[in-house]
């Protein structure tokens, strides 16, 4: 689990980073999208969008979608590709956002927080997946540093703990951190932008399926259908979950899957001076050590 040698490349780090801090950004800016039309609706048409954007990109940039090496993908390969697209893209989203009304944010993102933490476990055990000691103890000040930023505790013991709402955290920590691991196997054949057209594609289905799993179908359309909120979308969808999305799996696949994990998970201190930006909230203390605490296991994971 634990290796004597650090790769020196930053190109996957950088890009897990870089993922992280267009999320922090996108995400504050999907928010009145998300509370006019749902969850599932927005994740449908970023999801589609950003796909067929893959599409027509790879066709115009490489001429072709960059699947020639698809046959070769085993039986477990491609059994990965779409369980790692329904659990981070389908369910985890949805146990995402279901847990976040239930506990209240900070207590959904507190609970999310032990990803990196189980996707190290998982890719050790499961993988074989070894990294420095260093970069342990990166991960380890990271999530540290992310869990002080988020710790409200005034606001936390606020109302009782919803039983239904934690089940459907840990069950999302559980399928993100399987979705992060299963993910790799198909990037040792495909490069990271045909796998990320593919799981968009698959994710997009999937939430059409939930979609009309509980009667919501007729409404996925709905934020391009208005008139006022499809530019919007559009241009959210391209850079938030096209390019960010490639950045991820970029990420994963030049990263072991512990660091792209905790790397990517990082959204909550890159919103720090967005939220102040935009929405004119200033940091506390709190929330300047941990971003300290932080960016210092980036620098460890990065050494």
């Amino acid at each position: 689990m634990i290796a004597t040698d650090i790769p020196r490349d930053w190109t996957g780090p950088t890009a897990s980073l870089a993922s992280a801090a267009i999320w922090a950004l996108v995400v504050i800016l999907w928010k009145p999208l998300i509370r006019r039309f749902g969850a599932d609706a927005t994740n449908f048409c970023k999801n589609a969008l950003a796909a067929i954007a893959f599409v027509l990109g790879l066709l115009l940039f490489q001429g072709n979608l960059g699947l020639e090496s698809l046959p070769d993908l085993s039986a477990y390969q491609i059994w990965t590709l779409v369980a790692s697209s329904l659990l981070g893209m389908s369910i985890g989203d949805g146990l995402l956002f279901y847990s976040a009304a239930r506990l209240g944010p900070l207590r959904a993102l507190l609970i999310l927080n032990f990803i990196p933490l189980l996707t190290l476990l998982l890719a050790w055990w499961l993988a074989g997946e070894e990294i420095h000691r260093i970069q342990a103890l990166g991960i380890v000040l990271v999530v540290l540093g992310v869990a002080i930023v988020l710790f409200d505790g005034s606001r936390l013991r606020t109302g009782q703990l919803d039983s239904k709402g934690l089940i459907a955290a840990l069950l999302c920590v559980v399928t993100n951190s399987f979705s992060i691991l299963w993910r790799k196997p198909s990037l040792q054949v495909l490069e990271a932008a045909p796998v990320a057209m593919l799981q968009l594609f698959v994710g997009a289905l999937g939430v059409i399926a939930l979609a009309f799993f509980f009667g919501r179908s007729t409404q996925l359309a709905a934020p391009l259908r208005a008139s006022d909120s499809r530019l919007r979308v559009l241009i959210l969808s391209l850079v938030g979950t096209g390019f960010a999305y490639y950045l991820f799996i970029y990420g994963i696949q030049n990263n072991p899957a512990s660091i792209a994990a905790t790397l990517s998970g990082t959204v909550p201190i890159f919103a720090i001076p967005f939220l102040w930006f935009i929405e004119k909230k200033r940091p506390d203390m709190r929330t300047v050590l941990g971003t300290l605490v932080s960016t210092c296991g980036v620098i460890l994971i990065m050494a």
